[in-house]
Protein backbone atom coordinates (compact mmCIF):
# COMPACT_ATOMS: atom_id res chain seq x y z
CA UNK A 1 0.00 0.00 0.00
CA UNK A 2 1.16 3.10 -1.12
CA UNK A 3 1.81 6.42 1.68
CA UNK A 4 -0.31 9.02 0.05
CA UNK A 5 0.65 12.79 -0.37
CA UNK A 6 -0.90 13.94 2.48
CA UNK A 7 0.92 11.31 4.90
CA UNK A 8 4.24 12.07 3.13
CA UNK A 9 3.60 15.71 3.63
CA UNK A 10 2.54 14.66 7.35
CA UNK A 11 5.71 12.77 8.02
CA UNK A 12 4.07 9.71 9.19
CA UNK A 13 5.51 6.52 9.51
CA UNK A 14 5.73 4.28 6.10
CA UNK A 15 4.01 0.65 6.84
CA UNK A 16 6.66 -1.80 5.61
CA UNK A 17 4.91 -5.12 7.00
CA UNK A 18 2.22 -6.94 8.84
CA UNK A 19 3.75 -10.16 10.55
CA UNK A 20 1.36 -11.81 12.80
CA UNK A 21 -0.57 -9.12 14.11
CA UNK A 22 2.25 -7.01 14.34
CA UNK A 23 2.28 -3.78 12.15
CA UNK A 24 5.72 -2.76 11.38
CA UNK A 25 6.22 0.79 10.33
CA UNK A 26 9.59 3.27 9.70
CA UNK A 27 10.07 7.11 9.78
CA UNK A 28 10.53 8.65 6.22
CA UNK A 29 14.31 9.67 6.44
CA UNK A 30 15.47 13.25 6.50
CA UNK A 31 17.35 14.89 3.19
CA UNK A 32 20.49 13.72 4.87
CA UNK A 33 19.81 10.29 5.57
CA UNK A 34 17.80 9.32 2.59
CA UNK A 35 21.02 10.66 0.57
CA UNK A 36 22.97 8.10 2.71
CA UNK A 37 20.61 5.23 2.47
CA UNK A 38 20.24 6.38 -1.33
CA UNK A 39 24.29 6.02 -2.08
CA UNK A 40 24.09 2.72 -0.24
CA UNK A 41 21.49 1.61 -2.65
CA UNK A 42 23.67 1.99 -5.67
CA UNK A 43 25.40 -2.14 -4.81
CA UNK A 44 22.18 -2.47 -6.49
CA UNK A 45 23.17 -1.88 -10.26
CA UNK A 46 26.08 -3.97 -10.09
CA UNK A 47 24.51 -6.70 -8.48
CA UNK A 48 21.49 -6.85 -11.30
CA UNK A 49 24.24 -6.45 -13.80
CA UNK A 50 26.23 -9.29 -12.71
CA UNK A 51 22.63 -11.70 -13.44
CA UNK A 52 22.25 -10.17 -16.79
CA UNK A 53 25.70 -11.38 -16.96
CA UNK A 54 24.70 -14.74 -16.37
CA UNK A 55 21.75 -15.62 -17.64
CA UNK A 56 23.49 -18.88 -19.53
CA UNK A 57 25.07 -20.19 -16.30
CA UNK A 58 22.07 -21.00 -14.06
CA UNK A 59 24.46 -22.10 -11.23
CA UNK A 60 25.79 -18.36 -11.39
CA UNK A 61 22.33 -16.73 -12.31
CA UNK A 62 21.42 -18.10 -8.96
CA UNK A 63 23.65 -16.86 -6.70
CA UNK A 64 23.86 -13.66 -8.13
CA UNK A 65 20.17 -13.42 -7.34
CA UNK A 66 20.86 -14.81 -3.78
CA UNK A 67 23.32 -11.94 -3.24
CA UNK A 68 20.69 -9.84 -4.83
CA UNK A 69 17.75 -10.24 -2.67
CA UNK A 70 20.41 -10.16 0.28
CA UNK A 71 21.05 -6.84 -0.74
CA UNK A 72 17.48 -5.68 -0.90
CA UNK A 73 16.96 -7.35 2.57
CA UNK A 74 19.93 -5.64 4.27
CA UNK A 75 18.95 -2.35 2.39
CA UNK A 76 15.20 -2.37 4.51
CA UNK A 77 17.21 -4.08 7.98
CA UNK A 78 19.90 -0.32 7.60
CA UNK A 79 17.43 1.87 6.37
CA UNK A 80 15.78 1.88 10.25
CA UNK A 81 17.95 -0.54 12.50
CA UNK A 82 15.00 -0.46 14.81
CA UNK A 83 13.49 -3.23 12.61
CA UNK A 84 14.91 -6.46 13.60
CA UNK A 85 15.82 -8.69 11.49
CA UNK A 86 16.16 -12.10 13.66
CA UNK A 87 12.61 -11.53 14.59
CA UNK A 88 11.83 -11.06 10.72
CA UNK A 89 13.47 -12.73 8.43
CA UNK A 90 12.02 -16.13 9.54
CA UNK A 91 8.51 -14.23 9.12
CA UNK A 92 8.69 -12.07 5.76
CA UNK A 93 8.62 -13.56 2.41
CA UNK A 94 10.97 -12.26 -0.32
CA UNK A 95 7.77 -10.21 -2.17
CA UNK A 96 7.17 -8.26 1.17
CA UNK A 97 11.10 -7.76 1.57
CA UNK A 98 11.17 -6.52 -2.55
CA UNK A 99 7.62 -4.29 -2.06
CA UNK A 100 9.23 -2.66 1.63
CA UNK A 101 12.74 -2.26 -0.60
CA UNK A 102 10.66 0.20 -3.65
CA UNK A 103 8.82 1.69 -0.72
CA UNK A 104 11.41 3.17 0.80
CA UNK A 105 13.19 3.76 -2.40
CA UNK A 106 9.95 5.87 -3.84
CA UNK A 107 9.83 7.63 -0.15
CA UNK A 108 13.86 8.98 -0.08
CA UNK A 109 14.86 9.11 -4.36
CA UNK A 110 12.80 12.13 -5.72
CA UNK A 111 13.53 11.51 -9.39
CA UNK A 112 11.99 8.41 -8.91
CA UNK A 113 8.42 10.71 -7.89
CA UNK A 114 9.09 12.69 -9.89
CA UNK A 115 9.49 10.28 -12.58
CA UNK A 116 6.25 8.49 -11.58
CA UNK A 117 4.30 11.62 -11.53
CA UNK A 118 5.40 12.59 -15.22
CA UNK A 119 4.64 9.01 -16.73
CA UNK A 120 1.18 9.15 -14.69
CA UNK A 121 0.18 12.64 -16.25
CA UNK A 122 1.32 11.54 -20.04
CA UNK A 123 0.03 8.43 -19.17
CA UNK A 124 -3.65 10.61 -18.57
CA UNK A 125 -3.04 12.71 -21.47
CA UNK A 126 -2.78 9.35 -23.71
CA UNK A 127 -5.88 7.87 -22.58
CA UNK A 128 -8.07 10.92 -23.23
CA UNK A 129 -6.91 10.97 -27.28
CA UNK A 130 -8.77 9.57 -29.84
CA UNK A 131 -8.00 6.31 -30.36
CA UNK A 132 -6.44 6.97 -34.03
CA UNK A 133 -4.48 10.04 -32.73
CA UNK A 134 -1.11 8.54 -31.72
CA UNK A 135 -1.38 6.99 -35.57
CA UNK A 136 -1.74 10.45 -36.84
CA UNK A 137 0.84 12.15 -35.02
CA UNK A 138 4.07 9.99 -36.86
CA UNK A 139 1.85 11.50 -40.18
CA UNK A 140 3.36 15.11 -39.27
CA UNK A 141 6.12 16.20 -40.87
CA UNK A 142 9.09 17.59 -38.28
CA UNK A 143 9.89 21.49 -38.69
CA UNK A 144 13.15 22.57 -40.24
CA UNK A 145 15.34 24.47 -38.21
Amino acid sequence: MAQTEREIRANKPVHLFTVGGKAYNVPILAINKADDWLAQTDILEVLEQEIQDNLSDRKAKREAMRKFSAAISDLVFCYDPSLKREELEDKVNPAQMVDAYYRLKALTDPFENAQETVMEAVTKRLRGLPQNALRTLGDIPKQQD
